[in-house]
């Protein structure tokens, strides 16, 4: 696990990197390609046992002998997992998202933050009864503009992030179970780049409040804000 720069978590903790959604944005995508050991050998999900970075680039890649990491920090800390790739996507199998799982179940000390664009993922693994629910497990969803969430689990957080356009979408008010929002804005010097404007922040903000939802603005907000920036965390996860 590394200490992070990501303001919402201490560590991140990569057992598996490599994304194929292709997000002309993606950050994880421009670090593999700095630090990339090897290339791609393919289209599959390769499997890795040595200590290399990116043995294979983005290619998605499950790491073995990082399944142990948590365990050895005995200090419990908010854990970001998967930062460099996504858990739940449909070409990682059962057997490898319940490996990640049961590595954390191991280490209890921690509150893992996981974060996916695959709900789906997280509705089927609930529905058989295999989606670890444990109060110490924040489960994730990735948006690039608000819309609703039909999924009853607990724990549950929207990062809409990078924010690419007005939050003029389909989040009841009152009806979701949504726990926590973070909201950012697109790093890096891309061209096309999409700055928010502030309005479309405080919308967002507005529709939180209204529901009771604590709300972590990140720190690539602050020049388009003209305010204090909100970093709140939910009293659940504070009492972890």
């Amino acid at each position: 696990m590394n200490r992070s720069r990501i303001e919402w978590c201490d560590v991140t903790w990569n057992p598996l990197t490599g994304c194929e959604n292709g997000c002309p944005y993606c950050y994880a995508r421009r670090i593999a390609s700095r630090f990339a050991t090897g290339q791609a050998q393919g289209n599959d999900l390769m499997i890795c046992t040595e200590k290399k970075p990116f043995p294979y680039g983005f290619q998605p890649t499950f790491y073995l002998n990082r399944l142990t990491d948590p365990s050895r920090r005995k200090e419990g800390m908010n854990v970001f997992v998967c930062s460099m790739g996504d858990l739940f996507a449909p070409w990682v199998p059962d057997d490898i998202i319940m490996a990640v799982m049961d590595a954390a179940l191991k280490a209890p000390q921690h509150t893992y933050m996981f974060l996916t664009k695959f709900p789906d993922r997280y509705r089927e693994l609930h529905r058989d009864m295999v989606l670890p629910i444990e109060k110490n497990f924040w489960y994730g969803v990735t948006m690039e503009r608000l819309e609703d969430i039909d999924l009853d689990i607990p724990n549950l957080f929207v990062s809409y992030e990078p924010i690419l356009e007005a939050p003029i979408t389909g989040l009841k008010q009152g009806s979701t179970s949504i726990k926590w929002l973070i909201l950012g804005a697109e790093t890096g010097n891309r061209a096309g780049k999409v700055i928010p404007e502030g309005w479309w922040i405080d919308e967002a903000e507005d529709w939180a409040q209204d529901n009771g939802v604590p709300v972590f603005e990140k720190n690539s907000l602050k020049d388009i804000l003209d305010r204090p920036l909100l970093q709140q965390f939910p009293e659940a996860m504070d009492e972890d």
